[in-house]
């Protein structure tokens, strides 16, 4: 099984739009689609996402949800939700660092001064 870097990362956007895709190939699944993904907030079998929101027009019959379960497990095997970047905003202007904790652990004290 692939651990959670050997994954390839997708944004949600694009596991969504990679999990409709392969729905679509399935007749049965004719009208469903997928509207979000469940994060997993730790690894779930070394991957961090676990589920998915499914719309479905003409509900769910037990061969439409064994369809999107298989759908789903396979796609958990090889894809990740990419964690979001942050933005040069969302830095600190002082350090650079995304937040104070990171200019800590590396030594910096926050200020841009030498010591004395």
């Amino acid at each position: 099984m692939p651990n959670l870097q050997s994954r390839h990362q997708l944004t949600q956007h694009d596991l969504i739009d990679l999990l409709n895709f392969e729905l679509a190939a399935y007749e049965e699944c004719g009208g469903c689609h997928v509207t979000a993904v469940e994060l997993a907030p730790l690894p779930y079998g070394g991957c961090n996402w676990r589920g998915a929101k499914i719309e479905a027009p003409d509900g769910l019959d037990a061969q439409k949800q064994r369809i999107i379960e298989q759908v789903l497990a396979e796609t958990r095997e090889q894809f990740n939700v990419r964690p979001p970047l942050r933005l040069p905003s969302q830095r600190n202007a002082v350090t650079g660092f995304a937040n104070p904790a990171s200019s800590a652990a590396c030594g910096r004290s926050g200020s841009s001064r030498p010591p004395r």
